[in-house]
C-alpha cells in the first residue's frame, strides 16, 4: 500500500517517451491516487531508463539429409545430392524457399557393418535363454505374495 505511488511512478515514467506525454498522463493517475486516499505527487524521472525490447529470433528450418557412410562407394553423394537439388528446385520454383542450399544441411551417418548387424540379430533370436529363467520376487512381505514368487513373470494373465 505505502509503495504504490512510487511504483505508479515507474511504471508510467518506463511507459512515457518524453516529458509532455508524462504530463498529459499524469493527470488521471493523480486523481485516482488522491480519490483513494494516496497522497503522494507523481513527478518524471529522466534516470528511469525505458524498457528494451528483446526481439525473439527466428529459427531457421533447416533439413538434414544423412546418407550412410561407405568407403566402398567412390561416387560424391553429397555433390550429386546439391546438384539434383539445383538442377529439380531453381530459384523460380515454387519450393525453392523451402528447399535450397541453406535450409538443407548434408552429414553423413556411421552404420554398423552388415555382417556384425545379422550377428547381433541372430544372436537375439537364438539366445532365449532369458525367457526360461524366472526373476526373484521383489514384494516387501514375500510370505504375503499373492502370485507366489512369481509377481515378476512376463504375460501373466489375470482371473477375476
Amino acid at each position: 500500500k505505502k509503495n504504490l505511488v512510487p511504483m505508479i511512478n515507474n511504471r508510467l515514467n518506463s511507459i512515457s517517451s518524453n516529458e509532455t506525454v508524462f504530463n498529459d498522463s499524469k493527470i488521471i493517475y493523480q486523481d485516482a491516487l488522491q480519490k483513494s486516499g494516496h497522497n503522494g505527487h507523481l513527478q518524471w524521472d529522466q534516470s528511469t531508463p525505458s524498457p528494451q525490447q528483446t526481439r525473439t529470433r527466428r529459427r531457421r528450418a533447416i533439413i538434414w539429409f544423412n546418407p550412410p557412410f561407405s568407403e566402398n562407394v567412390t561416387t560424391k553423394i553429397g555433390k550429386e545430392f546439391f546438384k539434383l537439388l539445383e538442377k529439380h528446385f531453381p530459384a523460380r520454383h515454387k519450393f525453392y524457399k523451402i528447399l535450397n542450399r541453406n535450409t538443407i544441411k548434408l552429414s553423413y551417418s556411421c552404420t554398423p557393418n552388415i555382417g556384425s548387424m545379422i550377428k547381433s540379430h541372430n544372436r537375439k533370436i537364438l539366445d532365449r535363454t532369458e525367457e526360461n529363467q524366472t526373476l526373484p520376487c521383489n514384494c516387501r512381505n514375500k510370505e504375503q505374495c499373492l502370485l507366489d514368487g512369481q509377481c515378476r513373470a512376463k504375460a501373466v494373465v489375470y482371473h477375476a
